[in-house]
C-alpha cells in the first residue's frame, strides 16, 4: 500500500495525503512496544517529502505514547499533543 500512496503522490506534484485516523488508543496498545506499523506511517511523510501526513487522535493512550521517549517513533511526528476535549452538543 505505501508502494501505491508514493505512486500516486508521484504522479502529480500537486497531490497531497492527509491520513486521519480517531480512536487510535488500541492501535498504539496493540503495536507497542516496537511501534512497527506506527513506524511505517510515520515514515509516508518522509518517504513523500511531506505529502503524506498523518494525524493520530484518541484518548489517554495517544497523550501517554506520545510522551515516551524522544527517540522513540513519536519523538518527532509534530507539535505537543493538543487536548481537544468534549465538544458542545
Amino acid at each position: 500500500m505505501r508502494a501505491s500512496i508514493r505512486a500516486w503522490l508521484h504522479d502529480d506534484s500537486r497531490r497531497r495525503l492527509l491520513i486521519l485516523l480517531d480512536e487510535c488508543d488500541q492501535f498504539f496498545e496493540a503495536d507497542a512496544p516496537r511501534f512497527d506499523q506506527t513506524k511505517k506511517l510515520k515514515g509516508l511523510g518522509s518517504d513523500t517529502k511531506d505529502a503524506a501526513k498523518v494525524v493520530f487522535a484518541g484518548l489517554r493512550s495517544v497523550q501517554r505514547f506520545s510522551k515516551l521517549a524522544s527517540n522513540g517513533p513519536f519523538g518527532h511526528l509534530a507539535q505537543t499533543p493538543k487536548v481537544i476535549g468534549l465538544l458542545a452538543p
